[in-house]
Order: C-alpha cells, then structure tokens, then sequence
C-alpha cells in the first residue's frame, strides 16, 4: 500500500481507477512552497501520511470536504459527531466532520453564489442554467473566489453542452510540457468554430462569448483547484448539483501536467472525488474557472 500511495504522490500511476486519492485537509488558510511536508489522506479518511514530494499547491483560503457524519464499520451519522468527546476518549473522536467548516457552518463547508451570463448576482428562485444574459450561467465559490463554469442540461447548440468532450491540448510551450497534446480526435464532441474539440479552442470560445461579463481570464483549472469543488458527503456525482448541475458522472480533464509523463495529465473524477492522470488525446468533459490561479 505504501508504494502505491507514494507512486501516487509522485503522480505515475496513468490509469484512473489504480490512482489513490490526494486531498488536504480543508477550511483554513494554506500557503507554502514548492517543496514541503504533505499531511495527505485518503478519501478524507484518518489514515496519512508525510512525505517530501513536489506538487502543486493551494495558496489562499480552502473548502471543507462535505463529510458530515461520523462513524466507524458499525454505524455512520451525523448524530454521532455531537457526541461529547475530550482529546481522544469518547465516541467517534478526531473525525473530519468535527473540524473545519463543516461544523462551524452546521454542514455548509461550501458557500457558493449563482451568477448570470451578464455577470450579475442572481437570489433564488433561479432556474436551470441558460443562454439568455439574466440566465444562470456561472457559480462564484465564496471561499477560494474562483467563478466556475456550469454546464447545460445537453442542447447541440449550447456551448456548454454536459454531453461534450475535449481533448488537451496546449500550444504555449512555457505551461505545456513541451508537449502541446492533441488537436483533436473523431470520437470528441463538441460545437466548435474550427472543428477542433480540445481544451484550448474550448476555452478561447468561452472566452469570446463573455461568460458571465468576462472576454478573458478563463482558462482550464488545475488539479487542486478542481477538487476544491468535490463534496465527499455524495457521490454520483461528487458536488453540490443546486450549484453544479449537469455534471455528467466522468472524469474532467485540468491544467497540471504528471510530473513523470508529461504526456498524461491530472483529471479529476466527478462521481467520487477520486483523482488520476490520463494520456491527453482521450476526449473529456472540461469545467473551465475564472480567478487568480490558486
């Protein structure tokens, strides 16, 4: 188990579904340098880890992971956690739901805001995301500030479609690894000017069309940011749907390159959180953010 958690730190493992899952614990400041002490766990569990390993990290305030339960292999729920504890006697002690926003908040370790294709500030009722200027379009994370892209329930000509799929792809040698991906490929949808359903034409149309009051700025998230916005206490899919809808359950592609094969990439899956590298010529679902990179 240890080696493969370490391959997984490194970032090697190229098939999904053999990749351990990475997160910080979230709910508090966090900025460090490049190369650091990395208190890691496994699906929020209690098992972790240290280890000096280079990898990207988050500067700025963090979410929480959702978890509001506490348990063991008999009995999970969020009961359990108002159990009165000291240090480490008592029932069900030092698990996540404890800490972080998700307790001090009563559950909401997320606090998001619906905003319009114009970029204005929408209160509920809202309805489903739109192209119209006062329709949802967009969802401001309060807490890291990154304004997020929200899919369409799936018309051909929106798009923003849930049902497309791109492959990476990225001229700028300075952030592409050498290595600018695939232009595109048969098996990728998408509605495109040029034809080609990659991540970079993906994200210069959004740009163009002003998503939420903004020609410029969006751009493909990196690893860490994208987990930002998985919510543990669900799965199928892993997020908040009142604030993400149509988010197909398939992994979605980011910006950070893997540190050993520069011809995978990070891709984080939203129907559980679980995280992976993939070679970048297979098509995937994208969610593009505007914001200072974190």
């Amino acid at each position: 188990m240890f080696h493969g958690v370490m391959r997984g730190l490194q970032g090697s493992d190229q098939q999904p579904d053999r990749n351990l899952v990475m997160h910080r614990e979230r709910g508090a400041p966090v900025c460090t340098g490049k190369i650091q002490p990395f208190s890691l766990s496994i699906l929020r569990a209690s098992v972790s880890l240290f280890a000096l390993v280079a990898l990207p990290v988050l500067c700025g305030p963090l979410n929480d992971t959702g978890i509001q339960t506490c348990g063991d292999s008999t009995t999970t729920s969020t009961s359990n956690c108002t159990v009165a504890i000291v240090g480490d006697q008592g029932t069900f002690p030092r698990q996540d739901a404890r800490y972080g926003l998700d307790a001090k908040q009563a559950g909401q370790g997320f606090s998001f805001t619906k905003i319009s294709n114009s970029g204005a500030v929408l209160t509920e009722p809202v309805g489903q995301p739109g192209p119209n200027p006062t329709d949802w379009a967009c969802t401001l994370d309060n807490v890291t500030g990154l304004l997020w892209e929200v899919k369409t329930s799936g018309q051909p000509a929106d798009l923003r479609s849930q049902n497309y799929t791109y492959t990476w792809y990225n001229t700028d040698p300075a952030s592409n690894g050498g290595d600018a991906g695939t232009l595109t490929v048969t098996s990728a949808v998408c509605r495109s000017s040029t034809g080609n359903c990659n991540t970079q034409q993906y994200v210069a149309e959004v740009n163009a069309a002003s998503l939420c009051g903004h020609s410029s700025g969006w751009r493909l998230p990196t690893v860490k940011e994208l987990e930002q916005i998985v919510d543990f206490s669900q799965l199928y899919p892993a997020i908040d749907t009142n604030y993400f809808p149509n988010t197909p359950n398939r992994y979605f592609w980011t910006s950070t390159l893997d540190s050993v094969d520069n011809l995978y990439a990070w891709i984080v899956d939203n129907s559980t959180g679980i995280v992976g590298s993939q070679v970048r010529w297979g098509p995937l679902p994208v969610r593009l953010v505007w914001g200072a990179a974190k």
